[in-house]
């Protein structure tokens, strides 16, 4: 019987020696795989920020590109002869010849629904619609003031030689949303005489759809 007894408490001893093995083991083993599961999901993590921040980075890069071509037109309209020589001595032939001028850009660029000169006032002197592929120019009573349009003012209101960017937005006419709605983006700038004298702007209304499509893609 005593030997009984001794096997009974040396396999208790075993076993409770097994199970603490097992558990010591077992909680070894799950946090090598909690450690495992961390470095992967901060590996993952880490790649997917290196992900997102170069597809901004493209993103960036596209915009900035786009960006910088539509500043380079408005500044070259800016400065453009006609427009000089129209501002010192107005005339119904150099404001035709700014007209022509504006209508070969959009002609050629296809990237502007609009493309505008107005005075100090407000007053569109000069505004070709891209009209869906087809450019025309606007005939001088279909001609609009928008002297109260946010655009104007905070283009107006720059210095020579700054930019003024507008948000995305959707083109308006004669007070409603244009439909098919044309996301668009507002490139302005003011111009002066060779006096200094500030005496309105010029104005890009830049067709934004494509540039849309584009840093979907990037993305």
């Amino acid at each position: 019987m005593k030997n009984v007894g001794e096997s009974e408490k040396l396999l208790k001893k075993s076993l409770n020696t097994f199970f603490l093995l097992f558990l010591f083991l077992g909680a070894l083993l799950g946090g090598m795989i909690l450690v495992f599961y961390h470095l992967q999901t901060n590996t993952y993590e880490k790649h997917l920020r290196i992900e997102e921040q170069h597809s901004i980075d493209l993103q960036r890069a596209v915009i900035d590109n786009h960006f910088m071509s539509v500043t380079s037109d408005l500044m070259y309209l800016a400065q453009q002869e006609d427009l000089k020589a129209f501002l010192l001595n107005p005339s119904e032939r150099r404001i035709d010849s700014i007209k022509h001028d504006y209508l070969t850009l959009s002609m050629t660029k296809r990237i502007y629904d609009q493309v505008r000169f107005l005075d100090e006032t407000g007053q569109e002197l000069v505004r070709v619609n891209f009209n869906a592929g087809n450019p025309t120019i606007v005939a001088k009573q279909s001609l609009q003031n928008k002297q109260q349009r946010y655009y104007f003012r905070d283009a107006y209101n720059l210095e020579q030689g700054e930019v003024f960017i507008s948000p995305l937005d959707l083109n308006v006419e004669h007070g409603e949303v244009e439909i098919p709605f044309k996301p668009m983006i507002r490139f302005g700038t003011p111009i002066y005489d060779p006096f200094g004298n500030k005496e309105g702007i010029v104005l890009l209304n830049y067709l934004a759809e494509s540039l849309l499509q584009l840093i979907q893609n990037v993305g």
